[in-house]
């Protein structure tokens, strides 16, 4: 059995080979733990002791036996206090731990006491008389469809259906229709399909499945007659096709929610001008998401 001078080095310094198993190949398996222990140390310390001793036959002070590297149980290394020396009197090469390296503090935390003295919240002033719900017309015994229409009025609706008629121009101005092509069929939609149609996408979410032609499937375990009723298949999917909320002749490069922008806008506007928070709120973790 021999040993490389990494192998030595790692041995002296304490740090685990990448391939243990090299070292104690040639030990017999039938032997017990003990007695493989023992051999394992006794022929590590040897070797390293002849090695030493070849690398250094011509200095005058020889190698002790006594200060080699004592092996431990788990092959565990513990490094003579005192190591040999040479005629030179230099130290045998040891290589040494690697340190870390990494800076644990940075000058961008530290932390600046004036600034926390110069701090003035803001403070908010509460109306507990006037806060909650600031939606108006809306009738008492109201529904669930005139809380969306709160949000969604006929005003946005038209919005959103003139942007795709004006969708469809471009694409035909723009581009050559296949003969085949399933926008060769399309009318142009009004306020009131827009609606259907996001009735439509709202009920799919109560409704799920794979894909979205399974709603208007007609086999027995998957058929759900509403969505045919409501709207066919190939309607809603040029709708969905050709659905734009912004105008594509007049787009900003670079705006990367210019074709959503109008939603998100005037979403916010309705939000803000529906709701005043009490002082007392609890924030659910899906809203902050």
């Amino acid at each position: 059995m021999s040993l490389t001078e990494q192998q030595i080095s790692e041995l002296v310094t304490n740090i685990e080979s990448g391939d243990e198993s090299d070292w104690y190949d040639n030990v017999d398996d039938s032997s017990s733990d003990s007695e493989v222990e023992g051999n394992l140390s006794d022929s590590l310390r040897k070797n390293i002791f002849n090695i030493l001793n070849e690398k250094h036959s011509t200095a005058s002070s020889t190698v002790n036996i006594d200060d080699m590297p004592i092996v431990c149980e788990d092959n565990v290394v513990i490094p003579p206090e005192i190591l040999p020396r040479t005629t030179s009197d230099r130290q045998l090469p040891i290589i040494p731990p690697k340190k870390c390296t990494v800076e644990v503090f940075s000058d961008k935390w530290i932390f600046d006491k004036t600034s926390l003295s110069n701090f003035q919240p803001k403070h908010f002033l509460f109306d507990s008389l006037n806060s909650g719900s600031m939606l108006e017309d809306i009738p008492e015994n109201f529904k669930e469809i005139d809380i969306f229409k709160a949000f969604f009025d006929e005003h946005f609706v038209d919005h959103i259906v003139e942007q795709t008629n004006k969708y469809f121009k471009f694409i035909k101005i723009n581009f050559t229709l296949k003969k085949k092509s399933k926008l060769q069929y399309w009318k142009d939609t009004n306020c009131n399909e827009m609606y259907t149609f996001l009735a439509v996408c709202l009920l799919m979410a109560h409704v799920k499945k794979n894909k979205i032609k399974d709603y208007w499937s007609t086999s027995f375990l998957l058929s759900t007659p509403a969505f045919g009723q409501l709207m066919s298949q190939n309607r809603f999917l040029l709708i969905l096709r050709l659905l734009h909320f912004n105008d594509n002749f007049n787009q900003i490069p670079g705006d990367r929610i210019y074709k959503i922008k109008p939603v998100i806008e005037t979403l916010r506007k309705k939000f803000k001008n529906s709701f005043s928070p009490g002082q007392k709120m609890c924030i659910d973790e899906s809203i902050v998401e």
